[in-house]
């Protein structure tokens, strides 16, 4: 691909990735709940997913599609409190998650340095354990193994997958995302059954635009397990422009999903 191709495409990219970001913030926060919740269902409907033993998945923020319920479920009961405002506020802020990967001119870009630990500009860690109080979402009737990924440099687009057991085990990092610490235990990409993947957009032959960090374009390249693109109907688009590292997703579940 010539230089002008590959510039052509990243000004695409980055035009279409304003344009569903702007479609979902329209969806309002109720809307996003009940197509979240039916996001769920299909997710637990996928065989691959109910004979998963392990999965790959992610920590959603704001306005992403939320699948805490999914792992709280996964995880079993009392890992994750009804009243979880005050836990997850403290990695939620209006403005982060859209500018997770890009700068005020809305362009893709590395925050710059290892980020490995630094959250100095975040609220302080959650402290694990319990405490809490109020009634948990979970019955357990899941119970597989929770990896999530926890971001070790934005520079390169590096990062680590880690088990974790409940909510209270993550704590905020780099722009507010929830991730585990650095001495969870690390999962390895041979060892997860199935992986859930956030994305921007993901068209009909499941070529996912991602924040533009390549996070998960490394992870893919390796194709540890069947990958799951998992957004809202409105972040389908007819087609996305690709480059050789872009990685596909096997397949990808909205709330409109046969």
């Amino acid at each position: 691909m010539t230089t002008t191709a590959t510039s052509a495409g990243s000004s695409e990219k980055r035009a279409l990735r304003r344009e569903v970001l702007a479609r979902r913030r329209d969806m309002g926060a109720e809307k996003r709940a009940a197509a979240s919740a039916v996001i769920c269902e299909k997710i637990r409907a996928l065989p691959q997913f109910a004979r998963a033993r392990s999965v790959l998945a992610f920590a959603p923020m704001e306005e992403e599609v939320d699948i805490w319920p999914l792992l709280a479920e996964c995880w079993g009961p009392s890992s994750f409190p009804r009243k979880r405002e005050s836990i997850l506020s403290r990695g939620k802020s209006k403005d982060r998650m859209d500018s997770r990967f890009r700068g005020n001119d809305g362009e893709s870009q590395a925050a710059g340095g290892n980020t490995e630990g630094d959250s100095s500009s975040y609220p302080p860690p959650i402290s694990d354990g319990g405490g809490w109080g109020g009634e948990t979402l979970g019955g357990g009737t899941l119970k597989k193994r929770v990896a999530l990924p926890r971001i070790r440099s934005f520079a390169r687009g590096e990062m680590s997958l880690h088990w974790t057991n409940n909510i209270g085990e993550l704590q905020p990092g780099p722009r507010g995302i929830l991730q585990p610490s650095a001495d969870a235990p690390q999962a390895l990409a041979g060892e997860l059954d199935f992986l859930l993947i956030p994305a921007v957009a993901a068209d009909k032959l499941n070529r996912r635009l991602g924040y533009g960090g390549g996070f998960y374009d490394r992870l893919l390249c390796a194709r540890p397990a069947e990958a799951c693109a998992v957004i809202f109907a409105c972040q389908r688009v007819g087609e996305i422009p690709e480059t050789p590292a872009d990685q596909r997703a096997d397949i990808t579940v909205t709330e409109q999903t046969p």
